[in-house]
């Protein structure tokens, strides 16, 4: 936990260096967008209204300690706060998120284990030949792909927008099947490495049953790895929701981002960053503690002092 909070200071850090030192100035923009002559009196009003003149610093440090007490400023393009707008679109985005993170889950693990247990070697080969050139495709081409045969063609499924169960069904595809086919792999592996030990023939030598070896002895010893991964795929899915929501117009944060990015629009970039950080490092948080609950022998605090 104390090595989150520099983790998540240095990000935010970054991000706002980054963002600041590209070309654009959010104050011409806004001129701009209110179809008012730029000249170099309403420049230097507007700079100075933003806090544009301040040095770097000083505008880092303030947008930090008002994002502490939750005021993550006001928008440069809207002028509404920036809580607010990322408040109306994040249980959309989470949602999305949760539900693709599910899909990768079950999805991976399950078909990785039944892969590896399987006595069809050339079942096996031919679902792994058949994934590795799916998992070549991008995200949004499977994302367009599925809107122009289970949407416009088959009329299966509704093809943007947010309402019923049905509308969240395709962008949770596209969006979770990147990490679902890095699960699978790894659970394949994992789980044909823990086929070879002593304990699991000892296990179907005593007569227990296939199923009851696979989820007590192969995948509870296999999960170690696949546990820090899963908790790493979880930041990846919600970073590359941005696209998705875009593709399937899904009212999430994605959207809001894109527009900001456009715009130069520094506080709704700072608040995404921080608002999307906190889950992913807490995702990697809840991997350690899983972890340790998995093999109880290890130690962060032995391994820190050289003992382990």
């Amino acid at each position: 936990m104390l090595a989150a909070l520099p983790t998540l200071l240095c990000l935010t850090m970054l991000v706002f260096v980054l963002t600041t030192s590209a070309r654009g100035d959010p104050a011409l923009i806004l001129l701009e967008q209110s179809d008012q002559p730029a000249t170099p009196e309403l420049l230097a009003f507007y700079r100075a209204e933003l806090g544009l003149d301040d040095p770097l610093p000083v505008r880092y440090l303030r947008w930090l300690g008002n994002a502490l007490q939750g005021d993550l400023g006001r928008s440069f393009l809207t002028q509404r706060p920036v809580t607010d707008m990322l408040a109306e679109r994040v249980v959309p985005t989470l949602t999305l998120g949760l539900v693709a993170f599910a899909v990768a889950t079950l999805g991976g693990v399950g078909l990785g284990a039944l892969l590896a247990t399987s006595r069809q070697p050339w079942a096996d080969l031919l679902v792994r030949l058949a994934l590795c050139v799916l998992a070549a495709i991008p995200s949004f081409w499977l994302a367009i792909g599925l809107i122009f045969f289970l949407g416009v063609q088959w009329r299966l499924l509704p093809v943007a927008g947010q309402g019923s169960w049905q509308h969240i069904v395709m962008p949770a595809v596209a969006l979770s099947f990147g990490s679902m086919v890095v699960m699978l792999r790894l659970t394949r592996s994992a789980v044909l490495e823990v086929l070879r030990e002593d304990y699991v023939r000892t296990a179907h030598a005593k007569g227990l049953a296939p199923r009851l070896v696979t989820l007590r002895h192969i995948l509870r010893n296999a999960a170690l790895p696949l546990t820090t991964l899963i908790g790493m795929r979880f930041g990846t899915l919600l970073t590359g929701a941005v696209i998705i929501e875009s593709i399937f117009a899904w009212p999430g944060l994605g959207s809001v981002f894109i527009t900001a990015v456009a715009g130069r629009d520094l506080p709704v970039i700072g608040g995404y960053i921080l608002l999307i950080g906190l889950p992913i490092i807490a995702a990697n948080l809840l991997a350690d503690v899983f972890c340790h609950a998995l093999d109880p022998r290890i130690n962060l605090a032995d391994t820190a002092g050289g003992r382990a």
